[in-house]
């Protein structure tokens, strides 16, 4: 059973990373992530899952990301099957959707206040999210979603300046600025306001797999 973080008391939501993210990161200790930050392992010691719908992308369809990407686990999973309201998945199914809305650029949140057990990850967008569309526009995000303890990184050596990541982040967390000695932009990440999704590792990994993921103290 994940453990959520004591700090997060005044937070209702919080991010999981991507766990593609992860697997592009081969010098991250797995094996000391906090259990809330992984998904894989999430994903396998839940008892049932199902697939419902987006609520906030079904009503409010402000962009074309995919609609059947909010996953419910255990008793959660067992109440929508039994309605009619979700579809029963398999564990490598869950990771099929969770893959699928990582390539799309989603982010993967988990409303831990609802119970101290794994109930449900969203695959959320900026634009429908009620969570998102709101804390930023207002500026209020941190006082209800918890940061994930992983935080992006850029190689800069590596990086060659294509903004697919600055493009990518909800957070305003990655800036492009000026390499000293050279005048190429090369994407810079504040730590600060990186949440730890890993979305920006997942749209750079295409082109230069520039950006990768590391562990930080909870």
């Amino acid at each position: 059973m994940a453990v959520i973080p004591a700090d997060a008391s005044a937070q209702s939501v919080r991010v999981v990373p991507a766990w593609k993210a992860i697997e592009l990161t081969p010098d991250l200790p797995v094996a000391k992530l906090p259990p809330e930050d992984n998904l894989r392992d999430l994903v396998k010691g839940s008892d049932v899952i199902a697939v419902v719908p987006c609520t906030c992308r079904r009503s409010l369809r402000r962009c074309d990301a995919k609609v059947d990407v909010c996953v419910l686990f255990n008793r959660g999973a067992e109440y929508a099957i039994n309605r009619g309201a979700g579809r029963k998945v398999s564990a490598d199914e869950a990771m099929a959707i969770f893959r699928e809305g990582e390539e799309a650029g989603l982010v993967h949140t988990w409303p831990f206040a609802l119970s101290s057990r794994l109930n449900e990850i969203c695959n959320c967008c900026s634009d429908c999210c009620i969570i998102f569309d709101g804390g930023l526009k207002f500026g209020t995000l941190g006082r209800g979603l918890a940061k994930s303890h992983l935080r992006a990184e850029v190689h800069k050596g590596v990086c060659d300046g294509c903004q697919d990541c600055v493009e990518t982040c909800f957070f305003g967390a990655i800036e492009m600025k000026k390499d000293s000695p050279g005048k190429k932009l090369k994407a810079e990440v504040d730590p600060q306001k990186c949440y730890g999704c890993g979305a920006c590792v997942v749209a750079c990994s295409p082109h230069v797999h520039a950006i990768r993921m590391k562990l930080v103290e909870p």
